[in-house]
């Protein structure tokens, strides 16, 4: 049985992958964050901005395996290790505090995380 991506690419996947499809999502609004953050300190600190840019990078890397594994497309990188990306997701919700004082238009204006439903 097949259902809709939840990534939006309009692809249909198999039923048993769609909960790391939407994993995957969910890892992917959380590195904007990371990414912003990076845009921020860019002015004032190299050292931090690097340091958020490689930690955006990294949740979009374990974002991109997990739908690469969704889709069926082949790729060498494998799939990430449940542990590590269960410790970069509780490093990225703790930023969002973070992004919330350091830049609170933006934060307003961030469409928000893209919730995983309970199952």
């Amino acid at each position: 049985m097949s259902v809709e991506c939840p990534c939006g690419c309009g692809r249909t996947i198999k039923r048993v992958w769609h909960r790391t499809a939407e994993h995957a999502v969910y890892l992917a609004s959380l590195s904007q964050v990371a990414d912003h953050l990076a845009k921020i300190y860019s002015a004032y600190d190299q050292a931090a901005a690097i340091h958020m840019e490689q930690f955006a990078r990294k949740g979009l890397g374990y974002s991109h395996s997990m739908l690469n594994s969704a889709h069926e497309v082949p790729h060498t990188f494998g799939f990430p290790p449940t542990k590590e990306v269960d410790e970069w997701r509780v490093a990225a919700l703790k930023l969002l505090h973070v992004a919330k004082h350091a830049d609170p238009k933006w934060f307003s204006q961030w469409p928000d995380l893209v919730r995983m439903p309970p199952t």
